[in-house]
């Protein structure tokens, strides 16, 4: 039924739907991060995908838009009915690559019936889902498919990372910053 609480034995408890909901929203996410400095970042983000169905973290490469997107994604996964999911799009350097690695995180199967992209879309109509988009550069031309898939699905939101604005309807950029000094230390200390 959805609820959050249950009553158990003479008190409440969480319910076990909402467990379920909640480890299944964290699922295809990457390990917890823990961005030193970035908690106005995070805030700002968070806010901006309240707002907007499409938000771009934009920056040079070592940034840490990744970490601030994963991070942004397990702030707010549990709002989302369906979770957060995380696609790496670093080798998806082809639009049918690119909707490829959407189809398998989200765990969508492809039909005979129709092309994988038509079925991707189809079956995210149904979600209410922040979809992480992550190093979108080598799937450029995937914009069009991210565009047809916002349009087609109201529960859907996007937050994508790239070193360059998608340039999509709706979108909004935010821009990432160097990775302050103390997080570039716990970088070095854990590679030393």
């Amino acid at each position: 039924d959805g609820a959050e609480l249950e009553q158990v034995g003479g008190g409440w408890d969480v319910s076990a739907a909402a467990l379920a909901r909640a480890e299944h929203a964290r699922r295809r996410l990457p390990a917890r991060v823990s961005p030193v400095g970035r908690e106005r970042d995070i805030d700002r983000v968070t806010r901006l995908l309240a707002a907007h169905r499409l938000v771009t973290l934009v920056g040079a490469g070592g940034a840490g838009r990744t970490r601030l997107a994963t991070a942004v994604a397990e702030a707010v996964a549990e709002e989302f009915a369906d979770g957060a999911a995380f696609v790496a799009l670093g080798a998806a350097t082809t639009t049918d690559l690119a909707v490829s690695a959407i189809a398998s995180t989200l765990e969508i199967t492809e039909s005979a019936d129709e092309p994988l992209a038509d079925t991707v879309v189809r079956a995210a109509s149904r979600l209410e889902l922040l979809l992480v988009l992550d190093e979108f550069e080598p799937a450029r031309g995937a914009g069009p498919f991210v565009a047809d898939l916002l349009a087609a699905s109201a529960g859907v939101r996007v937050l994508a990372t790239s070193e360059q604005r998608l340039r999509l309807s709706g979108e909004q950029v935010y821009p990432v910053p160097p990775v302050p000094d103390m997080e570039r230390g716990v970088f070095r200390g854990a590679r030393e």
